[in-house]
Order: structure tokens, then sequence, then C-alpha cells
């Protein structure tokens, strides 16, 4: 998968993640949705045998499609939280003393966590 780069002509890091949180939240909706058309029994055994075998594997064929996409929106997060963007302060503390080694290690700092809380 590729990911965005933050950057200063980019979207900010807090609206790319506020709007996979969006589209998050309305995937739990729909798979909830989704849930209520599992196939019933009833339906099904007038067409023989198997059909209604046929029909929960299709169902669950569209339910893990779902389950796929919101696993690819979390991953997708996580990798954009974790992303840095350099602020304007922090690039005008640069020294041409500071080896570059140093300055880039203050770039990174950033939180141990590493998880981003969404669903």
């Amino acid at each position: 998968m590729i990911y965005p780069t933050i950057h200063a002509n980019g979207t900010t890091k807090e609206r790319l993640l506020e709007a996979i949180e969006g589209a998050s939240l309305a995937l739990k909706i729909a798979e909830e949705k989704l849930a209520q058309t599992a196939p019933n029994g009833r339906d099904y055994y007038p067409q023989g045998a198997y059909a209604f075998q046929l029909a929960v594997e299709e169902h669950s064929r569209r339910m893990r499609k779902l389950v796929d996409v919101g696993c690819e929106l979390q991953e997708l997060a996580e990798k954009i939280a974790l992303r840095w963007m350099p602020t304007r302060s922090i690039l005008h503390s640069y020294s041409p003393n500071t080896s570059f080694t140093s300055s880039w290690s203050m770039l990174f700092s950033f939180g141990s966590t590493g998880t981003l809380p969404l669903i």
C-alpha cells in the first residue's frame, strides 16, 4: 500500500486521520446493515439443497470485503499517525555546529505508542 506524504503543501495529518475515521465509522455501519441481509434458509430451500449454502458463502464474501477495507483503513491510519512533518521552528533551530544525525534524531521524536484508536 502506498501512503501519503505529509508535507506543507499537502493535506494535514489531522485532516487525513479525520477522513479515515469518518470512513471507518461509515464502514462499521455498512457492516451492521450488511449483516442484516444474511441469508435465511426459508428463503432458499425451494431452490434445492445447496442454494442456502451458496447464499451463505456469497454473503460471507461480501462481509469479508468490508472487513478487508476496514483493515486497510486501519493500516493507513497507523502509518499516517506515525509520519511526521518537520515544523518550521525545528528546522530553523538547526545550527551548522549541530551534527546532521542529531538534527534528524530531533525530528523523529514522537510518541512511543504508535497506535491510533479509530473504531
